[in-house]
């Protein structure tokens, strides 16, 4: 499933999952609100492979140079708040080679950086190691359904773990890292909602 977070205006944190079951192609959305703050001890970090920074405008050739590959490797998708790119190269970042990472922008500023850890064997030992580094960084946090998250007001970042079955394929452990700047999602939101 996939989940979304944003801030209303009065504080607090709002999340919608959206599942789809497995008989068939319907999506199942439900929201809760989160406690907050979920403060954390330090600012969570805002700039990725040196020059890829949130609320700043990046190009696809800008992330191809900071992550250091041909640009044959990032995939762009034009989606209802901006652009997403995916790159099918994996890349080391945090001590981790992660399998592949997806950019997604609110009208061309970065918005979320998202890493995935995929294998047929366990990789919870990743998470579980992620979850001690940061919670050092960061603060103490607790682990809920195999997720964790730490938020500064600002930058949220989301670190799950999950077994399940890719689209036509066998069974894989996932590990995800995803950082956001929440109210360029918050943004992403309205305008998905203006849409509507």
């Amino acid at each position: 499933g996939i989940v979304y977070r944003w801030m209303p205006e009065g504080g607090g944190l709002i999340s919608a999952s959206i599942m789809n079951t497995d008989k068939e192609d319907r999506y199942m959305v439900t929201f809760g609100a989160m406690e907050s703050p979920f403060k954390t001890t330090t600012p969570v970090q805002r700039k990725f492979f040196k020059t890829l920074e949130f609320g700043k405008e990046v190009t696809k050739y800008q992330i191809a140079t900071a992550l250091e590959i041909s640009s044959v490797y990032l995939a762009e998708e034009r989606i209802s708040s901006g652009r997403m790119y995916n790159c099918w190269k994996s890349i080391y970042f945090g001590g981790v080679e992660w399998s592949f990472i997806e950019f997604k922008t609110v009208e061309n500023l970065l918005s979320t950086v998202r890493l995935t850890h995929t294998q047929l064997n366990n990789n919870k030992d990743i998470f579980d190691s992620l979850f001690r580094v940061l919670s050092q960084k960061y603060g103490d946090t607790s682990i809920e359904n195999n997720e964790a998250f730490w938020f500064d007001g600002q930058t949220a970042i989301i670190l799950t773990y999950k077994y399940g079955k890719p689209k036509g394929g066998e069974m894989r452990h996932y590990v995800n890292l995803e950082y956001s700047d929440m109210a360029l999602i918050n943004k992403a939101q309205n305008l998905v909602t203006d849409e509507l």
